[in-house]
């Protein structure tokens, strides 16, 4: 009986938003309420954890980077950064997240074939329908450059991933 009575008590308490998905959501309640205290704590949470070495909260982090929400501004090189390990740990989105990230501001051809890559990536990971707007923007952006080598490093990071699976370590954020 006691048991049942613990067991009913914990499912009425509120959940906590302590997951990446979670938090991202606090974080888009709290500034649709014009609640930046609230928003600032969530956003200090997920960085913290996207920062302690979880992929999808640096996924969650790059993307806020990448487009900018009403706390952080756009910074495409710290979305790069954030996303690139969300996409090397195989979290959903950020691949394509990454490949948006480089192909808009890709300075020349290397960056480019590291955007088609990612974009190759994506498409393994999220499938074909929802990258198909990733892939063609990362087109669009080489104008006309082949982009054979950065569609092959991408074949051979699923190959890795399904032989290997995930192997990356560290964290996204940078001393200092």
């Amino acid at each position: 009986m006691r048991i049942v009575v613990l067991l009913i008590l914990l499912l009425a308490l509120p959940a906590s938003a302590s997951d990446p998905v979670s938090l991202e959501a606090n974080i888009a309640d709290a500034i649709s309420r014009d609640d930046l205290d609230a928003a600032g704590v969530a956003l200090i949470e997920l960085k913290e954890m996207a920062c302690s070495g979880n992929p999808e909260a640096a996924a969650k982090i790059g993307r806020l980077y990448l487009f900018g929400n009403g706390l952080l501004g756009r910074d495409l090189e710290k979305a790069k950064s954030f996303l690139r390990f969300g996409a090397e740990s195989g979290t959903s989105h950020s691949a394509a997240d990454l490949a948006i990230a480089i192909a808009t501001n890709a300075a020349g051809a290397e960056e480019l074939q590291e955007a088609a890559k990612w974009a190759k990536v994506a498409r393994y990971i999220d499938g074909e329908g929802s990258s198909d707007v990733v892939v063609q923007l990362v087109n669009l952006a080489a104008a006309g450059t082949d982009l054979t080598v950065g569609v092959q490093r991408g074949a051979r990071w699923i190959q890795l991933y399904r032989t290997r699976g995930v192997t990356v370590e560290g964290s996204p954020c940078q001393p200092g």
